[in-house]
């Protein structure tokens, strides 16, 4: 444990729920209609009553980026995040597992170092194509990104 806001983050039980109640919100309910029915619906219930429709991510939090950056950065690109917390040296959060292959590959070709393990190990060849601090073009800077309320609410954040 390093300082004090490490041993009260664990007890930081609003993330907890909050990444309980968003792995349901999150789920791909239509995708799993449309492939199965009603079998459909009850494999993602259980997939994601067991975690399986998404990826945690590991950031370092010293890489000078922080985790609200983070946050809208991957937001820009239309990756949604959520049971968000720090360990240690340590960000994690949740992205939906249909979109952890690109949450990935855009964080690798920010510069930002992932410390847990890779979706897929091909990102980090990818993103060391690319200069530290580059982007793709976003669809948010194209005017095109869903809003939500709660994306409005969060841009009020500093």
């Amino acid at each position: 444990m390093g300082n004090w806001f490490d041993f009260l983050a664990m007890f930081d039980l609003i993330d907890r729920v909050e990444g309980i109640v968003s792995s349901f919100i999150h789920a791909d309910w239509h995708g799993a209609y449309r492939k199965g029915g009603a079998f459909g619906i009850a494999g993602e219930l259980m997939s994601t009553a067991a975690g399986g429709n998404r990826w945690m991510v590991w950031v370092s939090r010293l890489d000078d980026w922080s985790g609200l950056e983070i946050e809208r950065y991957l937001r820009k690109y239309g990756v949604v995040i959520w049971d968000r917390g720090f360990s240690g040296d340590d960000y994690y959060f949740c992205v939906k597992k249909r979109q952890a292959n690109w949450a990935e590959y855009l964080l690798l070709r920010r510069g930002l170092t992932i410390t847990g393990p890779h979706f897929n190990p091909d990102n980090v060849r990818h993103g060391e194509r690319y200069a530290p601090g580059d982007a793709p073009p976003a669809w948010a800077d194209r005017g095109r990104v869903p809003r939500s309320t709660v994306d409005r609410l969060a841009d009020w954040l500093p």
